[in-house]
């Protein structure tokens, strides 16, 4: 994963993660959105994980869904 790791903070409409600022001109509610990114991702692959161990839940076209936001985000789709 080519990201880089959090956490990030919001200070105003700014992103701040790992001594980088997002230099992108975005609304608060954005910066809140890329801040959590790193997160929102790491919990979506937690998910997956624990609903492919339930045979029934884990074949599902959600989690199919949630896969495919998975590579987005990595950059693999």
């Amino acid at each position: 994963m080519n990201h880089t790791p959090g956490p990030w903070q919001v200070v105003g409409s700014n992103v701040y993660g790992n001594n980088l600022r997002a230099l992108l001109p975005m609304n608060a509610a954005d910066a809140r959105l890329i801040a959590a990114a790193p997160d929102l991702l790491a919990h979506l692959e937690f998910a997956v994980k624990l609903l492919e161990g339930i045979s029934i839940l884990g074949a599902t076209a959600q989690v199919d869904a949630m896969r495919a936001v998975i590579a987005r985000a990595r950059g693999e789709a």
